[in-house]
Formats: structure tokens, sequence, C-alpha cells
């Protein structure tokens, strides 16, 4: 666990300033409501990173424990794949393997006969969605899952409201890299280079996008976040979006939330906490500048309080203290 204080937004460990200049920051719209703000959410997330491997069966034990444990039903979404059968049926496998009695949704752009518009309101499939224990959304394209899941005009579909109803009803929801990206209520949709986004800025519909909101309200997510260098880009949209706080995991690991209490990474590389809460950013310069930004990186096993933002080492970490 590494704590840094940094007094201006920085592109690695590190305290240097950023300001660059690009579009007007301070014309950005106002979030858009995903229609659960507010709501008690009482179930588990887990966010994965992207490129977990098949053989690391602590994702995949962590994800069928909180949908119920052995022969829990869980949901495969593989809807941002442009691949979905051959990569859905991967992590069926992977859960199964596990313990778990997962099931694909054929709920796809492509290679599926189904047209999206009839699945997400087919009573069987949402009954059989809403059934389960769990869900867990496939990597590949994140605003395919969007595009399938919410109206045009913002409402969700039976089906998201189905998906809904498992997390309400104490179901864990999963999603591994485009599946990480749809879980805050503003996701990156087609962003440019991070160079790019810390000159030019973002535009809601295009760099970036309405989510499905399943994380508190003033918390941002972005995936292979240190193997990419992407947690620079996610200063860029939290500030942009008014968001506190920010969870940047990297590849093959995992943050599991409960309850929206607490927080804890499992894999093998880690997670860092963006707070933004003590930040300051001046509009007025018309280039993005951030003040006192403080990233926490947390690693296998370290806890995060949601609610005190108290850390706690991994228990390995406290023994060999």
């Amino acid at each position: 666990m590494r704590m840094i204080g940094l007094t201006r937004a920085a592109l690695c460990f590190g305290a240097f300033s950023v300001i660059l200049t690009g579009r007007c920051w301070a014309a950005s719209p106002p979030p858009i409501d995903t229609g659960n703000a507010g709501e008690r959410r009482i179930g588990s997330l887990v966010i994965m990173g992207g490129a977990e491997r098949f053989e690391h069966r602590e994702f995949w034990d962590e994800i069928v424990s909180l949908a119920g444990g052995p022969n829990a039903r869980i949901a495969v979404f593989p809807t941002a794949s442009l691949d979905p059968i051959r990569r859905g049926n991967w992590v069926i496998a992977a859960l199964n393997r596990s313990g778990a009695d997962a099931f694909l949704v054929p709920l796809a752009w492509k290679h599926l006969e189904r047209d999206p518009v009839d699945v997400v309101s087919d009573p069987e499939v949402v009954d059989q969605v809403r059934t389960a224990g769990g869900v867990f959304f496939i990597g590949g394209g994140q605003e395919r899952i969007t595009r399938a899941l919410l109206r045009e005009d913002g409402r969700q579909t039976p089906l998201l409201e189905a998906i809904w109803d498992v997390y309400r009803g104490g179901g864990v929801i999963a999603g591994t890299s485009a599946g990480a990206a749809i879980m805050s209520r503003i996701m990156y949709r087609d962003p440019d280079s991070v160079l790019e986004t810390l000159q030019q800025g973002v535009r809601m519909g295009e760099e970036i996008d309405r989510g499905l909101g399943f994380l508190p309200d003033d918390w941002f997510v972005d995936q292979h976040c240190l193997v990419r260098g992407r947690f620079a880009r996610a200063l860029v949209a939290m500030v942009d979006q008014g968001f506190r706080f920010g969870l940047g995991i990297d590849e093959n690991s995992a943050v599991v939330i409960r309850a929206e209490q607490d927080l804890r990474v499992v894999g093998y590389r880690g997670a860092l906490i963006l707070d933004l809460s003590q930040s300051q950013h001046d509009p007025e310069l018309g280039r993005f500048n951030l003040e006192n930004a403080r990233l926490t990186f947390l690693d296998q096993g370290d806890q995060f309080d949601l609610q005190t933002r108290q850390v706690t080492p991994s228990s390995q970490k406290l023994d060999d203290e």
C-alpha cells in the first residue's frame, strides 16, 4: 500500500504540474441520471481490470461465493464482445469450474440470432436474469452494453431492471474491462490517447457517456489502469463530471465492494484510489489543472472503507510488521 499526496495531477507516481491547453472545461453538461440515484444498493460488486487469467481461481471463487456459493446461477452477458459465444463460454467455464451454474444471456450485436431490442424485453430472459444470484459482463466495447440495456432516452429496459433487482436483492454484479467501465454512472466510451485526453478534454456522447451506475454516484472507475497508464485520463473525466473519488483497477486484479461499505483488492497487481475530495480545479484557466489530488495504491488483501476512507493493510502486511 502506498499513499501519494499530489500538489498537481501527475502522470506517474510523483508531483509535478499538468496544465495543458485544450477544449473549455467549464462547458460540460451535467451528469446523466441512470434512474437509480440515491437508491440503496445492498449487493456486491466485483470490478476486474481486464486480462484476468483463467487459472487464477481467486477471482472466480469470489464471484461464485458472493452469488450464493455452489450451484449459484450466474447470468453471463457477452454483449460487449464481437465474439460473444466464444468469449462468453470462456467465462462460463471459469465460473463453473468454481462451482457455479452459469448461463449465457443471448444479448449481443453480432453472431447471435436474436435482435437485442427483442431480448431486453423478453419475459423469459428477464425472469432468468432476475432469479440469478449474480451477473457477469465480459469485456469488449462498453458502449455496446449501454446501447443494449438503456433506451435512447436513458430509461432502463426490463432486462436492466432485472439486473438491478439482482443487485438490490443481495446478489453480485461483476465485470471485466468493458464490463468494469459500465459500473459508474459515467464511463469512458471512445477516448483518445491519455495525452490527447489531457490536452483536449472530454465531451459527453463522444469520449465519455452514461454508464449503468452500480457504483455510488460520487465514484468513477477506469480499467487497465497502470499497465496502460490510464489513471491520468481518469482524473480528466472525474474533474469534468464532478466525481470526488475514483477507482483505477489494473490488469489481472479486481476490487470487491460489499454493500457500498468497504472495498477489498483481489488479484495480482492492484488498484488506485483517486481522491479529489480536497482538490481544487480552476475552470477559468480553460485548460486541465488540478491541485491537491490524493492517490492511494492498494494491492492484494488491502481494504478501504468507503465511508471513513480509512485504509486497512492486508493481514499479511500486518503480520510482517
